[in-house]
């Protein structure tokens, strides 16, 4: 009887949530070159190469232009709200 491949049910993702009212575009900067767009309310899961244990996400606003990012973690969710001006990252 075959014995399932660990590493390939484990994958390594980082999770975005997009809380905020407006469209986003996501990325993960430091190997992700195109952002991803996020409706309102929707989630996305990225996978993560083996070679990082925390990536830098970025968020840009499509109504209003603006962006926040932040270092999340392997496992980790980045939720994206709405802020007093512009949209808000907060790593979970």
């Amino acid at each position: 009887m075959p014995v399932p491949d660990a590493a390939a049910n484990s994958k390594r993702l980082v999770t975005v949530n997009n809380n905020s009212s407006t469209e986003i575009q996501v990325r993960m900067k430091l190997w992700q070159r195109d952002f991803t767009r996020l409706s309102v309310g929707r989630s996305q899961q990225f996978e993560v190469p083996a070679q990082y244990n925390t990536v830098q996400v970025e968020a840009k606003s499509r109504k209003q232009g603006d962006n926040c990012w932040s270092n999340v973690q392997v496992g980790g969710t980045l939720a994206v709200i709405d802020g007093n001006q512009q949209i808000v990252c907060r790593p979970q």
